[in-house]
């Protein structure tokens, strides 16, 4: 009986969350629980993979591209304090918002961090456990 009730708020969070989403292709399957803020500035192309307890921050545009497969707690950070400010030490209320373009076919392990302004391009792999601070080229 609690496995079924556990079930059904899932799905029931799962359809909240896709309503939300700026676009969504065909064949996504979105694992839940998963934690987005800003869903309107997410972007997934056909046949996503998100596996579960993804935790992703839309202050500006995400965009993950056909065929990406991804594991399981992934977290996209997009946006970041101003650190360099004169104002206030250690930072300010200014937050520094980068999109993240993920290519097609991209495989990203468990438990991947993907920090704001990172592109990475199609058919990468990305080992688990990884911080990914920089872009990179197709094929890496």
């Amino acid at each position: 009986m609690l496995v079924r009730l556990f079930n059904y708020i899932q799905r029931r969070e799962s359809r909240r969350i896709e309503k939300k989403i700026g676009s969504i292709g065909r064949g996504v399957i979105l694992n839940h629980p998963a934690q987005i803020s800003g869903a309107g500035n997410l972007f997934l192309d056909d046949y996503v993979y998100i596996g579960p307890n993804a935790w992703i921050s839309c202050y500006t545009k995400v965009v993950i591209k056909r065929g990406t497969i991804i594991g399981p707690r992934l977290k996209i950070y997009t946006g970041n304090h101003n650190y360099d400010s004169n104002l206030a030490i250690p930072y300010d209320n200014v937050v520094l918002a980068k999109s993240v373009v993920i290519g097609e076919n991209v495989w990203i392990g468990g438990d991947v961090i993907i920090m704001p302004g990172v592109s990475i391009g199609e058919g990468c792999i990305v080992a688990g456990g990884a911080v990914v601070t920089k872009s990179f080229p197709p094929y890496c």
